[in-house]
């Protein structure tokens, strides 16, 4: 559990809202609500406990999955503002992401996966609004010069 993502939460909070659901049929073999149907102060200060055991059980293998993950933002910045200046030259150049995506061939964002699969940045272009016709290479011509990462960063088609 100290790897679960925010993916993994979903299904989690699913069960337990199942679970919390199915309470109200319990009514008086489970637990007894107050004359108000509320429930007893004793009750609220036993869910009270029960959370903060729970959070302090959870906490180490929260802390650990935290450390346990060596993650540079710098670096995953860096690609990022890369993909956006391309985009912006695409919009200025009248490239549709198609044409720069099929020019560009694949840039892998850092910690974008873990191990599998890697999200292609090039993914994130959004291409000019009014795209002019344009073939791969003349794309290409217009692009490359924009990128600032090493090249050996950048793997093409």
């Amino acid at each position: 559990m100290c790897r679960w993502t925010r993916y993994n939460l979903v299904p989690f909070l699913g069960l337990v809202s199942v679970l919390c659901a199915g309470l109200p049929s319990r009514q008086g073999t489970l637990f007894q609500l107050d004359s108000a149907g509320q429930l007893t102060q004793q009750q609220v200060l036993a869910t009270g406990v029960l959370i903060g055991l729970l959070f302090l059980l959870q906490f180490p293998l929260g802390l650990a999955g935290h450390l346990a993950t060596p993650f540079d933002s710098a670096k995953q910045m860096a690609y990022l503002q890369e993909i956006e200046a391309v985009d912006r030259e695409c919009q200025s150049h009248g490239i549709n992401k198609e044409i720069a995506r099929a020019a560009l061939g694949r840039i892998t964002i850092p910690y974008s996966g873990d191990p599998e699969p890697r999200i292609n940045g090039w993914d994130l272009l959004h291409g000019s609004d009014s795209p002019h016709l344009m073939t791969i290479e003349q794309a290409r011509a217009l692009l490359l010069p924009v990128q600032q990462l090493p090249s050996h960063e950048l793997s093409q088609k």
